[in-house]
């Protein structure tokens, strides 16, 4: 856990001083599907519902970084989650974008909270004891702004939370594209 929040901490200092960031086409069905088999290793209790479409489109992003937003959600999901409800994830192509949902059955952010979750050592009223510093929103936030993409959290009828993140798609012959980020933590 303290390697996690080492790493949350290095990557927001990184987008705070403007560090250049280059997305590729990338196979997000593959990269979710690996990140939730290193979650089944590390948590084989929980239960795991994925929904992934065979036609998913590629999507324009920064492997590396989006494995920290993903690890960082489905993390989030497994701590807020009672250990007997599984946690949801699910990708589908909505206008151009690639759009990933990760699901949980918590308590659930209040509606008043939905913006200051991804500030900076902001933690929920909702945390009850559960242990955590309040960056891993943060970086989520930081990293998706920086790669083109966008997220967002979303109640959940029945209780918990939808965390939603949001991407461009690749389209064909898209390989490579790169971008300048300058304080990105002021910017939000």
């Amino acid at each position: 856990r303290l390697v996690r929040v080492i790493e949350n901490l290095l990557v927001l200092a990184r987008l705070e001083f403007g560090a250049s960031q280059r997305t590729h086409s990338v196979d997000l069905g593959s990269l979710i599907e690996q990140q939730l088999e290193k979650h089944r290793q590390a948590f084989p209790h929980r239960q795991l519902s994925v929904v992934i479409p065979k036609d998913l489109p590629e999507a324009m992003c920064d492997a590396t970084q989006l494995e920290l937003v993903l690890v960082n959600l489905i993390t989030n999901a497994e701590k807020y989650s009672h250990p007997d409800l599984p946690i949801e994830v699910t990708a589908a192509c909505e206008d151009e974008q690639v759009v990933v949902s990760v699901m949980d059955r918590g308590k659930g952010v209040p509606p008043e909270e939905a913006d200051m979750i991804f500030t900076p050592f902001y933690r929920s009223s909702n945390k009850e004891g559960i242990p955590g510093m309040g960056i891993g929103l943060a970086v989520c936030k930081r990293l998706m702004h920086a790669q083109g993409g966008t997220i967002k959290v979303q109640q959940r009828e029945g209780g918990g939370s939808t965390f939603v993140i949001s991407l461009p798609a690749a389209t064909a012959g898209q390989t490579v594209r790169s971008t300048e980020q300058h304080s990105i933590l002021a910017s939000t």
